[in-house]
């Protein structure tokens, strides 16, 4: 019951803390897409798909959904969609989340975050955005992104919570096709074999 009261306060602060970014930010002016946070707990308004087993799931903030320790990320909201490689995580298995059509602004805005398993890995993930023409799905733009990184040490349940650590904010420039129908994708794969790491992705919103 606590676990729930605490959940509905982050979402009512959540809301009063947009707002206020919303006054007083110029990117707060943004619009969220349809979903775009993900606090449904599901993937409406969003499609997953894979390539060799990759995969799109929602998480929960303050609950263990990988292999080691991820109670301690703090999401902007409740959830996130985790995109990622399959768990044997050969290099060509892909995660896809993509979008519904929506109408083009200036741009898109995004937060990210990805999982290394050693600080020594700068590029542990391949992360790539496109921007999707409709109805035909041709890719109008492509772009890969860094992402800050986190290096997640114990299994889960084995200790104390780790540290919050915090998403990068990224944006795509979609002016060159403004008042269009298009989607976002978003991609993921391991760069390293064996070893399959998440990208969350959370906030998706239009830049007027």
């Amino acid at each position: 019951m606590k676990t729930v009261t605490n959940r509905i306060l982050k979402v009512l602060l959540g809301g009063v803390i947009f707002f206020l970014g919303f006054a007083l930010d110029t990117q707060a002016t943004a619009q969220s897409l349809p979903n775009g946070g993900f606090e449904t707990g599901n993937l409406s308004g969003w499609t997953s798909g894979s390539i060799n087993n990759g995969s799109v799931s929602v998480v929960t903030e303050g609950t263990c959904w990988s292999s080691f320790d991820t109670r301690g990320i703090t999401m902007p909201g409740v959830y996130a969609a985790n995109v990622r490689s399959s768990g044997p995580a050969p290099t060509d298995s892909v995660g896809i989340l993509t979008s519904n059509s929506f109408v083009a602004s200036k741009g898109v805005s995004f937060y990210a975050l990805s999982e290394r398993s050693s600080p020594l890995q700068a590029n542990p993930v391949n992360f790539v955005v496109n921007i999707l023409a409709v109805p035909s799905g041709n890719i109008i733009s492509t772009q890969i992104v860094g992402t800050n990184l986190i290096t997640i040490s114990q299994f889960c349940n084995a200790g104390p919570v780790g540290p919050n650590w915090i998403f990068s904010n990224h944006s795509i420039d979609t002016s060159a096709v403004f008042g269009q129908n298009i989607q976002i994708e978003f991609r993921q794969n391991t760069n390293i074999s064996g070893l399959g790491f998440f990208t969350l992705v959370d906030r998706v919103r239009r830049i007027p």
